[in-house]
């Protein structure tokens, strides 16, 4: 059963899971990935054996998509972005966090996204310690000054990090943006080789940044969840 409430000008959908102290994932969306959700689930569902008992799933919906998840004010891709990405995260660690514990108790949390969410997902994995692990699933790490600040960040011990990327999403006109490919594998390169991770993955799919998004974010949840 979904619960949907409002918290700080946030809309929360939360699919509580069937399970005592099941992880829970937040996943984070925008107006436009709203009508997805529901296939997400399903693909997510599926992945971990048909029923919602493993894990909860809570479904963050932002109020403005690139200002709320871009971690700091930059231009890049034609686009101006107002680095609004503390106050989601702090939002996420105070209000929410509070929340969830009310409704499912003290479980473990991860986090996830897809485009600007996986970027988002990937650099509040980093910036905060109340993550499990993460799942950054076509992330927008070309993001100015991304890579440098994921590549000194430190790592949590045991940490667990799922990245992937579309095989075509290099080829693109834009210079910034072709370097996502590049950008993915110097990270995973460095996530592999740093000795406070736990679990690293890094998949390549077919096709561009559009296909199949909901299939390629639910197969790094299921990662994620599976690897507890």
């Amino acid at each position: 059963m979904m619960e949907k409430f409002e918290l700080n000008g946030y809309t929360v959908s939360l699919i509580p899971a069937e399970e005592r102290g099941a992880p829970c994932v937040i996943v984070m969306n925008g107006e436009h990935e709203n009508e997805t959700a529901d296939q997400l689930t399903a693909h997510i569902r599926e992945g971990l054996g048909g029923g919602p008992g493993r894990a909860s799933l809570c479904y963050v919906l932002v109020p403005d998509w690139d200002s709320c998840l871009s971690p700091w004010e930059a231009r890049g891709a034609g686009q101006q972005f107002s680095g609004k990405g503390e106050d989601t995260l702090l939002f996420i660690e105070g209000e929410l966090r509070e929340h969830l514990t009310r409704i499912l108790g003290d479980v473990p949390l991860m986090i996830a996204g897809y485009s600007l969410a996986g970027l988002f997902s990937l650099w509040a994995y980093l910036r905060s310690g109340v993550f499990l692990s993460c799942a950054s699933c076509s992330g927008s790490l070309w993001f100015p000054g991304f890579e440098e600040m994921a590549s000194s960040a430190p790592v949590r011990e045991g940490a667990a990090i799922y990245l992937s990327l579309g095989g075509k999403e290099s080829s693109t006109p834009d210079p910034m943006m072709a370097t996502v490919g590049d950008v993915h594998e110097r990270l995973y390169r460095r996530f592999k080789n740093d000795p406070s991770v736990r679990l690293v993955r890094y998949d390549k799919n077919p096709g561009g940044h559009f296909r199949d998004p909901e299939k390629r974010l639910a197969k790094g949840i299921v990662w994620m969840v599976e690897n507890v």
